[in-house]
């Protein structure tokens, strides 16, 4: 299924913008199958001495459960420099089980939490707060606060 998130063009217009007044050259990119011709097509040869182009990142990815990491995967996989998380900060970030365990063993406050293995469960775990839930349809594999 196609990801449905998206960065508005009224946004990437006002970063566009900005870093035009820094002085750079700036072309928005769409992140498909292309990109890499693109960026090919767009970023400086870079000879001894000079400063190669960088990446901007903002993209959401194509699609699938691993979609935030496609940009920086083809960025990292062709050489060229980004601004952003890269594929393991996403990949850790995405799952959100993994991210809340890393925090307690580091000591960072997180909210208790329930892993939930199906949304079909008829029944919800008890909880001392009262219970919430998305009105987007979550992975199979969810956390919900406790």
């Amino acid at each position: 299924m196609p990801n449905q998130e998206k960065i508005g063009l009224a946004t990437i217009k006002r970063l566009t913008e900005a870093l035009r007044r820094g002085g750079h050259r700036v072309t928005a990119f769409e992140a498909d199958k292309e990109l890499i011709s693109k960026l090919e097509s767009f970023m400086p040869r870079v000879v001894k001495g000079e400063r190669p182009g960088m990446v901007f990142n903002v993209s959401y990815g194509l699609q699938g459960q691993a979609r935030y990491t496609h940009v920086p995967s083809i960025l990292e996989m062709i050489g060229i420099p980004y601004v952003a998380s890269g594929p393991l900060g996403h990949s850790l970030a995405l799952d959100k089980v993994v991210t809340k365990m890393i925090l307690r063993q580091n000591g960072i406050p997180t909210p208790e939490f329930a892993v939930l293995d199906t949304p079909r469960r008829r029944s919800r775990p008890a909880c001392p707060i009262r219970w919430w839930s998305s009105p987007r349809t979550r992975p199979c594999r969810s956390v919900w606060p406790w």
